[in-house]
């Protein structure tokens, strides 16, 4: 008997301050995920263990500083999109995320984009009447003070 299909799990604006290990194992096909609006503040890799599926995940307002560049390994075939707005970011994560076709980072205190950065994600979508060039692509950034 296989579980049917979870879609999307949202799970924002829950207080939720750390994600255990294997939280969210057996879940393999959940293909979106919202933590939003939580305070969470530190990702590893084994948060994410068993979610096979996971095409989209929103971590946008919430307290993460750094991303160490193995959090998101275990999504690295299937994620395209990463939302990590208003987090108290100041350089863009290093994920390894290669499929990435989506990345927002809107109102993060981001203070130095370095000509590397951006390589690291070659999947990234230009969006239609956006006038990013190629190095920004479908990255979204804003800052209070630009």
């Amino acid at each position: 008997m296989t579980n049917p299909p979870i879609c999307p799990l949202d799970l924002r604006v829950n207080l939720i301050e750390n994600i255990s290990a294997y939280a969210f194992d057996g879940l393999a096909s959940l293909t979106r995920l919202s933590l939003a609006g939580n305070y969470i503040r530190h990702l590893e890799k084994d948060n994410w263990i068993g979610l096979d599926s996971l095409q989209e995940i929103d971590l946008g307002w919430n307290e993460i500083r750094d991303i160490p560049a193995d959090a998101f390994l275990p999504l690295a075939e299937n994620l395209t999109s990463l939302n990590l707005r208003h987090n108290p970011l100041k350089t863009i994560p290093s994920t390894g995320l290669k499929n990435l076709r989506s990345l927002f980072l809107s109102e993060c205190p981001l203070t130095e984009i370095g000509p590397e950065q951006l390589k690291n994600y070659p999947k990234l979508e230009v969006r239609p009447k956006c006038p990013l060039t190629e190095e920004t692509k479908a990255v979204t950034l804003s800052h209070p003070f630009l």
